[in-house]
């Protein structure tokens, strides 16, 4: 019997909603220390969820099984179905209808037939037939053997996040590290850039102390670890502020098992910490300068949203790193030095991977909007200039516009430190390839941005204190007219604007619509009562406004030699020997 997917409960995230995990009408209760449900009599619950459903579509194509089981475990009589409902047609077919008793060591049942549907989601609905009956829970299985050996070590790279790491390296140590069934299967490896972790912190896992070299110096060091260690043949790559269900890992190293196709990776999908059950990205597509996040902000409680996200047009052409699963020997290009931000791109388009994503298989964490600032528009305008040198035909022209999208999101929204950090991402870019090797660490880069950050840096304040207003409007043709005209505002004359603050949620940009006229903005991140405040400030807008067109007209007529640089450089900067070579002086100090 080999497991492919267990029905799984609330257990790491405490706020995440039941129905990700199961519906119910209500009769009952979920008994969270004991892991099951309590059912009155007459109580129905369904599994047609996030982390319950059984996805067709993954096993009876790119993992090929023969065979399907399941075994539930309880105690009391139940009247259950497994239903089908297809992704092409929304039809619902009933595989199997049947009262039983269940026990707490299980009983099984042939699902053999949902096979020949080949799509859909397989789903799990029981009515409770007894007073206070239980639940416990069971697995879906298969008689088909694993098609593929698999050793996967998780690679999770740390600088100074220890209230997120050491929790995650305690609940892996717990459910998989210190367990016989996967002790010797999976191993945990935590490339610790800030040098922090002590031997005790470690516990189970294996940490490799490194120098800060970002995200790209973090996984590539831990990928060599794999890669020399001679004996893993998969890498899973898990950023330390992303946690997840460990089902998602058990998951995810079960597919690796069956997978027939090569170049094969699982991208798992990210969703928001503040609202659990809201996707970020189930994947993505990198195309032309753009990054598209696939699914973003799907609320996957609802079974319609759930079946969407399994069946877009677009398929993922990168997975971000927060959780990325692959083949060691399928891995040609290495990390470029970014630091942070791009990496995943370059790696995930470079390697040409057959992406999968699968519901059930996600992480949680911050959203990213919150965590805009100087340094990262700085780091994520840099990555997308050299991306699209690297990847794609892009003219200068095009490029050109992409730097005025940028520049426009943030000084439109009077961040005119951040509007700063963007020219010195352009000119540093336009130094070309040189640039990242002389300052692999980011540290010149942080010293340039940090009076940058100052000014953007969130402080515990509340809108509230500083009197700001929450706007809300339609807004009428004429007044939109009115705002494209003076550029949001900044060609009125100062008479006509408001000597007042407007409240904006901390994001990417702010509201054009809400902040024209108003002389202030309150950017607030609601959850941590913490922001900041821009200022209108039109001098500077223009004066950064010029500086960028000026840089674009000096660098359009050396663009062509600008792009091959880069193109003749990345092979070399993105190889095995690079790569050994930077941790060369590391490996002889730790020897």
């Amino acid at each position: 019997m080999n497991i492919l997917q267990n029905f799984i409960f609330p257990d790491y995230n405490p706020l995440a909603p039941a129905d990700m995990y199961f519906r119910g009408n209500d009769a009952g209760v979920f008994l969270r220390n004991e892991s099951c449900l309590q059912c009155k009599k007459y109580g129905q619950y369904t599994f047609d969820t996030y982390f319950n459903g059984f996805m067709l579509d993954a096993w009876s194509g790119r993992a090929k099984i023969d065979s399907l089981h399941a075994t539930l475990r309880g105690k009391g009589t139940f009247q259950i179905q497994f239903i089908l409902e297809r992704h092409c047609d929304y039809a619902q077919r009933i595989i199997l209808t049947q009262q039983v008793t269940l026990t707490e060591t299980g009983i099984s049942f042939p699902l053999d037939s949902a096979l020949a549907w080949q799509d859909g989601m397989l789903y799990l609905a029981i009515t409770a037939l007894e007073e206070d009956a239980l639940f416990y829970g069971g697995a879906y299985w298969t008689d088909t053997a694993p098609r593929n050996p698999v050793k996967l070590g998780m690679v999770i790279t740390h600088f100074n996040r220890k209230n997120y790491i050491l929790p995650a390296i305690a609940r892996i140590s717990r459910h998989i590290l210190g367990n016989p069934q996967w002790a010797e299967k999976i191993a945990l490896i935590v490339v610790d850039n800030s040098q922090n972790i002590s031997a005790e912190e470690a516990g189970l896992a294996h940490v490799i102390p490194n120098k800060n070299l970002g995200g790209s110096g973090g996984f590539t060091r831990g990928l060599l670890y794999l890669q020399d260690a001679g004996d893993f043949t998969h890498c899973l790559f898990m950023d330390d502020d992303a946690s997840c269900e460990i089902e998602s890992i058990l998951r995810s190293y079960v597919l690796l098992q069956y997978v027939q196709e090569s170049r094969f990776a699982i991208a798992g999908a990210l969703l928001q910490e503040n609202h659990p059950s809201i996707l970020h990205e189930k994947g993505a597509v990198y195309r032309h300068t753009l990054n598209h996040g696939l699914h973003r902000g799907l609320d996957i409680r609802e079974k319609a949203n759930i079946i969407a996200s399994e069946i877009g047009e677009m398929a993922a052409n990168f997975g971000a790193w927060w959780f990325f699963a692959f083949s060691i020997r399928d891995v040609e290009v290495y990390p470029y030095p970014f630091f942070v931000r791009g990496d995943d791109i370059l790696f995930g388009i470079s390697n040409r991977f057959n992406i999968l994503t699968l519901s059930g298989i996600a992480c949680w964490g911050d959203d990213f909007a919150i965590k805009e600032n100087p340094l990262t528009r700085y780091l994520g305008l840099r990555s997308t200039l050299v991306c699209s040198m690297l990847l794609g035909d892009v003219s200068w022209p095009h490029l050109s516009l992409t730097c005025l999208r940028w520049f426009a999101a943030s000084a439109l929204s009077h961040n005119y430190a951040s509007t700063e950090a963007l020219l010195l991402a352009l000119d540093d870019v336009c130094q070309g390839p040189d640039t990242f090797l002389q300052d692999m660490s980011a540290a010149r880069v942080r010293e340039k941005i940090a009076p940058l950050a100052a000014q953007e840096k969130m402080t515990p304040v509340r809108h509230e204190d500083i009197g700001a207003q929450f706007v809300g409007m339609h807004e009428s043709r004429w007044r939109k007219l009115c705002r494209l005209l003076t550029l949001n505002g900044l060609l009125l004359p100062s008479f006509l604007l408001k000597d007042d603050t407007v409240w904006q949620r901390k994001g990417f940009r702010a509201s054009f619509r809400e902040i024209f006229r108003f002389k202030r903005v309150y950017y607030e991140y609601e959850s941590g009562h913490v922001g900041y405040l821009a200022h209108y400030d039109r001098k500077r807008f223009f004066t950064l406004l010029f500086r960028l067109l000026g840089m674009l007209l000096r660098n359009a007529p050396r663009y062509r030699q600008l792009r091959q640089e880069y193109r003749t450089r990345f092979p070399a900067m993105t190889s095995r020997a690079f790569w050994q070579t930077v941790y060369a002086d590391d490996d002889k100090t730790q020897a």
